[in-house]
């Protein structure tokens, strides 16, 4: 006997794997920053960099997807700068993965928009979105 998924089945079997893997993807990313002592400036730039919803910020809003955050574009290039330097400093660790995704990344957010790279299917993994270089 064979079972067939509708197509509202399959969406949402998808999207909860890819869920499960932005999970795991986290924690990865969580586990090497702290064995190489960056963690405080990740955390940092992570919260400085995706700013914060404003005050005036209905509950309606957040569950409707429109609210906006609000970034100190001037701490958040802080905290990038900071970032990149705890990467620097420890190479062995980030030099091949950390450093050049963010310098990848960070390229390639010059030019879309944010809403094209929150409309990115891989935008769940994008650690460095909304970070600034100094």
């Amino acid at each position: 006997m064979t079972s067939h998924l509708t197509y509202g089945q399959a969406c949402r079997a998808s999207q909860e794997a890819s869920m499960a893997g932005a999970r795991c993807d986290e924690r990865l990313v969580i586990h090497h920053v702290t064995n190489g002592g960056c963690f405080d400036d990740f955390n940092k730039a992570m919260e400085e960099c995706r700013g914060r919803y404003s005050p005036d910020t209905s509950q309606i809003d957040l569950i409707r997807g429109v609210a906006k955050r609000v970034v100190d574009v001037e701490a958040c290039v802080k905290a990038t700068a900071a970032l990149r330097e705890c990467f620097a400093g420890n190479p062995a660790v980030f030099k091949h993965q950390y450093l050049r995704r963010m310098d990848e990344g960070l390229d390639q957010d010059t030019n879309p928009s944010p809403d094209d790279i929150l409309r990115d299917e891989r935008a769940m993994f994008r650690w460095w979105t909304g970070m600034k270089r100094s």
